[in-house]
């Protein structure tokens, strides 16, 4: 079978984007592939000293290669998928927009609310045309200045259809936006969740970080020159370090570890006891990153506080932070699992994004 082909309004040069046939059901594939230079991609959004060898040459201690962006918007540009754009340019990463049809039925899928009418309809082949040439449309001006970038269409549940994706592709990072509270807005099913049941389901079974994204990144915050790591000496914290001790190495920035010492709400607590725990914590800080290579830059913080993440998000702003690497929130002795409530928090409120790692002797297998 032949793809049928469109070409969008207002190219410069020709932008085809081939539409594939439904490679499952309910499912179908977008390329677009477009005709500029190398040195136009990057031009506008990388800044110089990225790791290039010349233009077109080779980048050094490449972390990213695939990069998966989820989004639920058609016609808006979503600040998840410009931000993960962004990254994919500076990090000459390909990049995977996927946009699941969000159904009004938990038990009929294919079920789902137009995006322009607002009727309840029956997913079909062309429906999903419309929606993969409306996302083309709202995404062109961002899409003609990286190559190269896949636009996927699907039914199911969203974050069913993410982590397939993520593991069919061997994605490298997940950007997701909080989506808290937005289900019922839109008039859409979706599992009651503080951070939505798309990120919770994901970070359950999540092959490799997710981004948490509630604001368009800076050009300045795509370099990752200042990592801030949220430390609470868990697994999945050891597992968060790792994580920012290798994107340290890639990006040549710098690792700022915090740990908020919990004040008890006691005015028998005194000053003096104050600075013996936070001496002590200080010390377990130092042991903390004992294991992190002398090649990576790095210094750790302690203060006092009683909610982890107004502190978290202060610090962030305090340290000019790119990013926040956290670890989710999981206990080997509680078989209940959840992301975490200074995960969730913080990526609600942070004007950067929030890559949240889980210890994988703790992620659930998926099939």
């Amino acid at each position: 079978m032949h793809p049928r082909r469109a070409v969008l309004p207002g190219a410069r040069t020709r932008l085809v984007c081939s539409l594939l046939a439904p490679c499952a059901a309910g499912a179908a594939v977008i390329s677009v592939r477009d005709c500029f230079n190398e040195q136009d991609h990057l031009a506008d959004w990388v800044p110089e000293g990225t790791g290039t060898v010349g233009v077109g040459g080779v980048w050094a201690m490449r972390l990213f290669r695939t990069i998966l962006a989820a989004t639920d918007l058609v016609e808006i540009p979503d600040p998840v998928v410009v931000s993960a754009l962004k990254t994919a340019i500076h990090h000459k990463a390909l990049l995977i927009i996927l946009h699941v049809l969000e159904s009004t039925s938990d038990s009929d899928r294919s079920r789902v609310r137009d995006f322009r009418s607002g009727e309840d309809i029956v997913a079909g082949a062309e429906y999903v045309q419309e929606v993969l040439q409306a996302l083309s449309n709202t995404y062109y001006r961002f899409l003609r200045r990286h190559d190269p970038v896949d636009i996927l269409v699907k039914t199911g549940f969203p974050w069913m259809q993410i982590i397939a994706q993520a593991f069919r592709e061997k994605a490298d990072a997940i950007f997701l936006g909080p989506h808290a509270g937005r289900a019922a807005q839109r008039g859409v099913v979706r599992v009651k969740g503080r951070v939505g049941s798309t990120v919770e389901g994901v970070t359950k079974y999540e092959p490799c970080p997710t981004w948490i994204v509630n604001r368009i990144i800076s050009a300045r915050m795509v370099r990752l020159a200042r990592i801030l790591v949220c430390v609470d000496f868990s697994d999945s914290c050891r597992a968060a370090l790792r994580y920012a001790v290798d994107l340290a190495r890639s990006t040549g920035g710098r690792l700022i570890l915090f740990h908020m010492h919990g004040v008890p709400p006691s005015p028998l607590y005194s000053r003096e006891q104050y600075d013996t725990d936070v001496g002590r914590c200080c010390d377990r800080m130092q042991h903390f990153c004992a294991g992190i290579p002398a090649t990576v830059a790095f210094e750790y913080h302690v203060w006092g506080g009683s909610h982890p993440h107004l502190e978290i998000v202060r610090g962030a702003l305090k340290f000019a932070a790119d990013l926040i690497v956290m670890g989710s929130h999981t206990k080997s002795q509680d078989p209940k699992w959840y992301v975490g409530s200074a995960v969730e928090r913080v990526s609600h409120r942070s004007q950067c994004p929030v890559a949240v790692v889980t210890d994988p002797s703790a992620l659930l297998v998926f099939s």
